[in-house]
């Protein structure tokens, strides 16, 4: 078989993964996940945790889809509820967080501070 550039190759063997490696996994995979509910409201689904990079700066980050949160409940509701993990979070909805929606690719981001919002 010819090697070429665009090819890469792992050296060595892969070792097996444990059962309470795999468990760390999916626990740290469970907090990166929750459900969101708006008071008084039928809406509900799912968002995510993660960091992007904007302006030279790591952002944390919820992101959701935009029939999930739309910047019509962010103005009606003053915060929202997260359910990670097993725990309840109450998110505030301000102007001091970074918030960004499209209808066009379903999609809402919200800054969140991971120390003050109790999310890590």
């Amino acid at each position: 078989m010819k090697n070429t550039k665009k090819e890469k190759h792992i050296q060595g063997q892969l070792n097996p993964i444990s059962k309470g490696q795999i468990r760390n996994i999916v626990t740290q995979m469970e907090k990166g996940v929750c459900k969101i509910y708006l008071k008084n409201s039928s809406s509900k689904g799912t968002g995510f945790f993660c960091k992007i990079k904007l302006f030279d700066k790591i952002l944390p980050v919820l992101i959701t889809n935009y029939h999930v949160l739309n910047e019509n409940d962010l103005k009606k509701y003053k915060s929202i509820k997260l359910f990670i993990d097993q725990n309840v979070k109450e998110l505030e909805i301000n102007d001091s967080r970074r918030i960004y929606t499209d209808e066009k690719i379903d999609i809402t981001i919200i800054e969140i501070n991971e120390d003050k919002d109790g999310i890590q």
